[in-house]
């Protein structure tokens, strides 16, 4: 009998280890969302940066701004 209990205590610790790496691994889910969602965001921040350094620098170049 010793030896059923100590097989039924192993599967509930492994069960529960189960549940912890499942709620870890749903969080590291939602954590590569969100870092996906900030590089985005980051390229088009830097599409935009660039356009408007392109602009000054056409503005700040008569000869260009001619052109």
């Amino acid at each position: 009998m010793a030896e059923f209990n100590e097989v039924v205590s192993f599967m509930e610790n492994v069960e529960s280890k189960n549940a912890k790496l499942e709620k870890k691994k749903e969080s590291l889910k939602k954590v590569y969302k969100e870092i996906t969602q900030l590089e985005s965001n980051l390229a088009r921040v830097k599409l935009k940066a660039t356009k408007i350094l392109d602009e000054i620098k056409t503005l700040s170049n008569p000869s260009n701004a001619e052109a």
